[in-house]
């Protein structure tokens, strides 16, 4: 039976429901369909009236489909194929028009009652307060649009961008909003005050790149989100190798205009010790292919990565970047942990002893001394360092807040993880992450509320449905949680299997939770998996004995989840066996 209890996240407000209505309405996924438009605004008044039970498929065959007195919902599937379609369309409108928008109206499995939410836990216009009050000290870079003959330089653009980000975020007097946040208005027509408005932003920069062989054409203007007015803009007429130039004076002269500070003689980490453009044009294919957040672009990066330094062995950021490409491969179980670290270790290192002052070194030393090394205090004075470096690099702000978490500082690293969010409140990583820990502390609204954002931003990620399944499990909520591993599973890799298990057996169905395990072990075979998956089936099936030989194999292989052992509810049950204890690291 559909659930009949509505559920409102955050206090949204009736006001904000209905603007949020209208924009979906407006949108070219909706503005066609009549009978969705209907659809939706029916529930979403019924919700808000408190008529919750109005939300039945018989009422709604008849008040929005028009059907007569004999309609029979057994025989007539009108409302639940409306429906699918109608989460369907929500889902494809939330991936592109409405990824910036306010607020977020879902719907759970098998309900008709909407669900409201404000995005990624960011405050719309009416809640943060009049468009007055954006602090012009808060500033986006929108990614520059690539006016070049050639579509493939789009990567060259985004450097661009990313550069800029990355040389004001070394300002400790600005809020420099992220990267993923910024690149969510990429190819968009969203007017400049709405994008203040939603990234809070008082400041906004944007711009245009025409690459012609050698010859660049770069256009910038600086924008003040509350009255649009142009503080600066200037057009550039220069080779490809004066860029580096071109960014350190575009970021000068924003900071100019704001009256703050830059770390004197630096540029961005992404170009400041690139040895020629032919280096650094390496580095951003390579960055391209990391920033898919996927174990393929993980492995392209290192392909990437690894040529580029043959060619460029001088060249920090390439090390560094290569270091985390390594680390995040071993995170997401594409390579075996205990091979991974020591390369990433490697390539960390070797940064630093190339530039000392390379934010972006210190993170990539921070996340491989912490799950390779196990060695949490040496990663977290690493990873201040970084943050030192860069007060608004939000990448860095994660992995502190990682080494602070294995460091048993909840509350500090929850600080970071919430810092991260506030800096790039549309990135994926970001709320998956804050969600994961608000869960691990047992505050599961709030995380659900941010694992729910993650999911919206980026329906297809395994990784965000696999932790809103986990945590769903958590407080019970077996259906709930069955319905997100279920998702998972049309590719499925180790995490969406070991998801599926740990529902099966916490819904009671042990054979099949065997047969995952099964699927596991025939797959680890012939490629790394990582243990934890299967130690967490055999917890969820009671088996302690087999869970904590699992949890062995997992300290052996350096499992970088083994870090967080001490702290995931999911082990709570073993807390007691001594066994368990001394199998912890650190």
């Amino acid at each position: 039976m559909p659930s009949t209890e509505p559920i409102t996240r955050g206090e949204v407000t009736q006001e904000d429901v209905l603007q949020e209505v209208n924009r979906i309405a407006a949108s070219r996924y909706f503005r066609n369909s009549q009978r969705l438009r209907r659809f939706m605004a029916f529930v979403v008044q019924s919700t808000m009236n408190g008529s919750v039970d109005q939300l039945k498929e018989y009422v709604l065959g008849r008040e929005v489909f028009d059907r007569g007195p004999g309609y029979d919902p057994r025989m007539d599937s009108i409302v639940r194929t409306e429906a699918q379609r109608l989460r369907r369309k929500l889902r494809e409108y939330y991936q592109t028009e409405g990824a910036a928008d306010p607020v977020l109206i879902t719907f759970q499995a098998g309900s008709y009652v909407p669900t409201f939410a404000y995005h990624e836990g960011m405050p719309p216009a009416t809640v943060m307060g009049q468009k007055d009050q954006l602090n012009p000290r808060t500033v986006a870079v929108l990614p520059f649009l690539n006016l070049s003959p050639e579509p493939d330089q789009d990567y060259f653009c985004d450097g661009v961008t990313e550069d800029i980000i990355q040389t004001l975020s070394r300002s400790s007097e600005l809020r420099v909003i992220g990267r993923a946040s910024a690149f969510a208005f990429k190819n968009t027509n969203c007017d400049l005050r709405e994008v203040g408005e939603k990234l809070a932003a008082g400041t906004l920069v944007e711009g245009s790149v025409r690459k012609s062989g050698n010859q660049l054409r770069i256009s910038v203007e600086m924008v003040d989100s509350v009255t649009g007015h142009i503080h600066w803009s200037r057009v550039f007429d220069v080779t490809l190798g004066d860029v580096f130039t071109i960014q350190e004076e575009i970021a000068g002269a924003i900071a100019t205009a704001l009256r703050v500070r830059l770390v004197p003689g630096t540029s961005g980490r992404l170009a400041r010790d690139a040895p020629d453009i032919s280096a650094y044009l390496l580095y951003l294919k390579a960055r391209q292919s990391w920033n898919e957040m996927t174990v393929l672009g993980y492995r392209t990066a290192i392909d990437h990565f690894e040529r580029a330094i043959s060619h460029y062995p001088d060249y920090a950021s390439l090390h560094a970047g290569l270091a985390d490409a390594y680390c995040y491969l071993a995170f997401w179980g594409g390579m075996r942990p205990r091979d991974a670290f020591p390369k990433a270790q490697k390539a960390a290192l070797e940064a630093l002893r190339l530039d000392k002052d390379l934010a972006h070194a210190y993170s990539s030393a921070a996340g491989a001394t912490l799950f390779g090394l196990w060695d949490f205090e040496n990663a977290t004075e690493m990873a201040s360092r970084a943050t030192d470096l860069e007060p608004s690099y939000a990448f860095g702000q994660t992995i502190c807040g990682f080494c602070l978490l294995a460091n048993g500082k909840r509350e500090e690293a929850l600080q970071c993880f919430q810092r991260t969010v506030d800096l790039d409140p549309l990135s994926v990583r970001a709320n998956r992450t804050l969600g994961w820990i608000l869960g691990l502390q047992g505050r599961y609204t709030e995380a659900e509320q941010y694992l729910m954002a993650a999911v919206t931003l980026a329906p297809v990620s395994v990784e965000a449905r696999c932790l809103l399944a986990d945590l769903y499990v958590q407080q019970g909520r077996i259906s709930a949680a069955l319905e997100q591993a279920r998702q998972c599973q049309e590719r499925p890799d180790a995490v969406a299997l070991g998801t599926l298990g740990v529902c099966f057996a916490r819904s009671g169905q042990s054979d099949q939770a065997a047969q995952v395990i099964d699927r596991l072990l025939k797959v680890s075979a012939t490629e790394y998996v990582d243990p934890h998956e299967i130690a967490r089936i055999y917890l969820a099936l009671g088996d302690s004995d087999r869970t904590l030989a699992f949890i062995q194999k997992m300290v052996e292989e350096h499992s970088p989840l083994a870090v967080f052992l001490e702290c995931d509810p999911a082990f709570n049950q073993l807390r007691s066996d001594p066994r368990f204890h001394k199998l912890l690291p650190g």
